[in-house]
């Protein structure tokens, strides 16, 4: 699924660049912003769910969950359960 958000319909979508966060190092961090979907990499924009880890999870990092950052940042960083890993997502109000 492409995540956007609701109610917008600006084409935008949360989406992983693809140059590590603190490049020319490879650390695994990937920063994630809204922009639009990327043709040449598809996977960079497509997300999904993971009810039993509670996890935003990338199919493009298939190891990798969302994270919110102490500064309310948003990157993608290898699953680890910590707190700032963990969503839940209403049925109802979606």
């Amino acid at each position: 699924m492409n995540i956007c958000p609701e109610g917008e319909h600006s084409g935008k979508c949360l989406a992983i660049n693809p140059v590590d966060k603190y490049a020319p190092r490879k650390t695994g961090v990937y920063n994630v912003h809204l922009a639009e979907p990327n043709e040449k990499d598809p996977a960079l924009t497509l997300w999904y769910y993971n009810a039993k880890r509670k996890a935003l999870m990338s199919r493009k990092y298939p190891s990798k969950g969302l994270f919110e950052g102490f500064n309310s940042n948003l990157c993608v960083w290898e699953y680890k359960a910590v707190r700032n890993q963990m969503w839940s997502y209403d049925m109802n109000h979606h």
